[in-house]
Formats: C-alpha cells, structure tokens, sequence
C-alpha cells in the first residue's frame, strides 16, 4: 500500500504516522543551482537568477536554502513572497529549516526559496519594479524574456527537481481573511490524488478548481502540477505583516505533510488556533467590480455559512447611509474581506470578498 492510501484510509490527521521510516541507503550529494551539499547537512547561499541584471548592472539573486537529509526520501520544494509584500510563508519557511529540521534525521530533500521576488520584496510591493509584472502570472517562464519572466523560468527549473511543492502566499490588499490551501487539478488523476491528500494533510479549509482541459493561469500552483509536480497553494492571511497564530499554521502544515510523506517522524497534528470549514470540493468565488466604492462593513463573519443572495456586507457613504447591499453569489462560506476593519474604504470596482462556494 502506498504512503497516499494509508493517509486516505486514516480519514484524520489526527493519527500518529509510524510507518516504519527505514535507514534504507545514504544519499548522494544535493545538487542545486551550482550549490551541493553532503547528505545530513543544511546549506544556503543566494543564487543569481542566469542573465538577469538591474538597470544599474548588478545581477538579481535570490536566497535559496537546501536541507539533505541523511537517508533517501523525497524532495519537498518550498517557496513564498512571490509577490514581494506577502511575507507570512518567508517566516514559515525561515523557521522550518533554520530551527525545525534535523538533516541527521531527515528522510529525503528540502528545497526552500523563501524569497522568490527579490525585487519586489525590497520595496515591500506586490509586482516587480522593473517590468510592473506578477511574477505569479509568469510561468513557465521565459530565460530570454522580462526579469519577471527569467525569475519564474529559473524558481521552475528549481523546483522541477522535487517530487512535491507548497507555494505560500496571503491575500493581497486583505486585513480579515482565514488561511486556506488550493488544489488546481490537471488531466492526470494520479497528480489530483496526491494534491488533495496533501491540502487533507495540511489540514486547512481548501478549495479546488476543476481541470477544465488547460490551466485556468500562468500561476506556479496551476503550471507545476501540469509538469508532473504536485503543488499545493497555502493561502495565508495579510501581507505586509503576520500573526503568530498564521506562522503557526504554517510550519504545521509543511510538518504534517513532511510526516505523511515518510521524510520525518512524529504524530500529526490537528490545525487549531483558526476557523477551518471541513467540507469538499468549495470552489473560491471572487467579488467586486461594483459601481461605486464606500466604506465597507461586513455583516457576516469569517467562515459563516451563507445563502445565494443574501446579505454578507453593506456600504455606507461619508455621513454612514447605505448606499449599497453587498450579496453573496453562492451558497458556501464568507472566507475574506478586502481590506476591512483595518483600511474600510474601498473604492469602486475593487476586490471586495471571498466566497468559498459549495458544490
């Protein structure tokens, strides 16, 4: 029986996972991005990014931390701040293999860049600076197009060596949202297995998009898995700054995964500290684009059960008249607010709420 089928068959990540992790034989060396390291040991370094300068000549580099564990296993590839404001999954990633990871007892790889848009990064900003480009709107990638292009191509080509991915992120330009994972499902049924049983590990609210013949974007959660790379999307809560309870959620969840993979031992443990929605199938639903903007003040709570069409927030104008009713677009759960409570006004035609949909 494959690791896979014994998580599904425990139907809880509350169970201890005591597989019987085997000294099998040593490993070789790691060998990544021109770094290589004996097995049992941590390194890190930072990597320039092949032919890719700023204006002033100085080359794009980006941190890259690689963890050889002593004994075979698999390679788990983790990344965050894609965007260079979303900062939560670089704490989460920090911790996990500066402070977590024994190598000496570790069963496989960890591959970790918890900086992927330097350039963005350094003004705190979500696009890159020098192309006003979404890095997570870039892959594949391209080794002879923008900056943009040439970081996504070179973090692809690195992440291609694992066996799985976790990509962190955060809401952008959102104050009040709950952390959740995503699947995007591609035309391999054995590649969707492995995604779900690793959001179910996770053990988060997640969603999931439907294969529906070609990815549904350029994003690194919707072109690994189409290159045979398992990916999960870990949506933290705001950018720019982080909970200790979200960090929290965080290296639990990579730790959970890591347990399910045979990489490390110990019991799995339950996520608490957030609401989680236990459901199946929810599909994210995205609203805004509305006529006019206002201060908005939510009427439903984060992970409340809704209805098509009823009220989830309202908008009021400068003197506090409703000027506008705010309705959900489908039975499922309030999963975030944009901006609110912390930067209520919103303007018209902005993103406004998440509504994790039902089937």
């Amino acid at each position: 029986m494959s690791v896979w089928e014994i998580i599904s068959s425990l139907g809880t990540t509350s169970n201890y996972c005591d597989y019987s992790i085997r000294d099998i034989k040593m490993k070789a060396n790691l060998n990544v991005a021109g770094m290589s390291i004996e097995p049992g040991r941590l390194a890190y370094s930072r990597v320039a990014v092949p032919n890719t300068f700023y204006p002033d000549g100085a080359v794009v580099d980006i941190p890259l931390i690689l963890i050889n564990g002593k004994y075979e296993g698999p390679t788990l590839y983790l990344d965050a701040a894609t965007h260079g404001s979303e900062v939560a999954g670089t704490e989460v990633l920090h911790r996990i293999t500066r402070e977590v990871i024994d190598p000496e007892k570790l069963h496989g790889s960890v591959i970790a860049i918890p900086i992927v848009n330097i350039p963005a990064f350094r003004i705190c900003s979500m696009s890159n600076p020098h192309d006003f480009g979404n890095t997570n709107r870039a892959y594949p990638g391209d080794p002879k197009g923008s900056m943009n292009s040439k970081i996504a191509y070179f973090v692809l080509e690195i992440a291609k060596k694992a066996d799985y991915a976790i990509t962190f992120h955060t809401l952008s330009h959102a104050s009040v949202a709950l952390p959740f994972s995503q699947v995007r499902e591609v035309g391999d049924r054995r590649i969707n297995k492995k995604m779900k049983l690793m959001a179910k590990t996770f053990g988060i609210t997640c969603s999931r998009e439907k294969w529906s013949g070609k990815p549904t974007c350029s994003s690194f959660s919707a072109i690994a898995p189409t290159l045979g790379l398992p990916t999960i999307l870990v949506e933290l809560q705001s950018q720019y700054v982080y909970s200790r309870s979200e960090v929290e959620v965080g290296i639990r969840g990579v730790l959970n995964v890591m347990k399910s993979l045979n990489m490390i031992k110990g019991r799995m443990e339950r996520q608490h500290g957030v609401t989680i929605i236990r459901k199946e199938g929810l599909k994210w639903v995205s609203m805004g684009n509305y006529e006019r903007g206002g201060f908005l003040r939510p009427i439903a709570e984060l992970g409340q059960k809704v209805r098509r069409g009823e009220e989830i927030a309202i908008f009021v104008d400068a003197v506090g008249s409703k000027v506008l009713s705010i309705k959900s677009p489908a039975n499922g759960y309030v999963m975030a607010y944009s901006a609110a409570f912390v930067k209520p006004v919103v303007k018209e035609g902005g993103w406004l709420a998440i509504v994790f949909a039902e089937k």
